[in-house]
């Protein structure tokens, strides 16, 4: 296939005689490709600023939900049978039928700071607060994951059950990739002198 002649590409440059740049002149490839170049550049400076914003931003204090909930506030979840437990592991790991089992609000955040987005990266949480009773007959923690691209945010709803000592979660909800557990999770899954 042969190119189209260089005046029928779009790169006009507009000039005070309507017919292109002074003289009826069009813009070169050259020029099109530094105005590219630099368009380029300036997404790139743009981009890497953000993420260093981003990398600035406070971390996580992971001790501030242990300070919140102590463990003496919640209850002993209790033992379901085989059939409850298949029951359980039909619904999608993290759904309020099948919550994400840990021990302590730390280990919540920690759980949580573990996963990866399609991405890669990490994704921002919020905790929403209790929200009623699961399948364990223990208080459910309801949180908002927000993962971030270039097409925009994604957000998604997880449940977690944090009364679960001895318990820490290797699985990612759907959705999401995670990394293996913190030596802060597998030190803290238990009550001081259970270990």
């Amino acid at each position: 296939m042969e190119s189209p002649p260089l005046d029928a590409l779009p790169w006009k440059s507009s000039g005070s005689d309507g017919a292109g740049s002074p003289g009826g002149q069009h813009m070169s490839r050259n020029r099109f490709v530094s105005t590219a170049t630099i368009a380029a550049a300036l997404i790139a400076v743009f981009a890497s600023s953000a993420i260093a914003a981003r990398a600035q931003e406070e971390p996580r204090d992971l001790d501030r939900y242990a300070r919140e909930f102590p463990a003496e506030t919640r209850a002993e979840p209790r033992d379901l049978s085989p059939a409850q437990l298949a029951e359980v592991a039909k619904h999608p790991l993290g759904s309020r039928q099948n919550p994400v089992r840990c021990y302590t609000p730390a280990n919540e955040a920690a759980y949580l700071t573990r996963l990866r987005c399609a991405n890669g990266k990490a994704p921002k949480f919020e905790r929403l607060g209790f929200d009623g009773i699961g399948p364990y007959g223990t208080s459910l923690d309801s949180f908002e994951l927000t993962c971030r691209s270039w097409t925009g945010k994604k957000k998604f709803h997880v449940y977690l059950d944090m009364s679960h000592e001895g318990v820490v979660e290797t699985q990612p909800i759907p959705g999401f990739q995670i990394e293996e557990p913190t030596e802060f999770e597998l030190t803290t899954a238990t009550a001081p002198g259970d270990a």
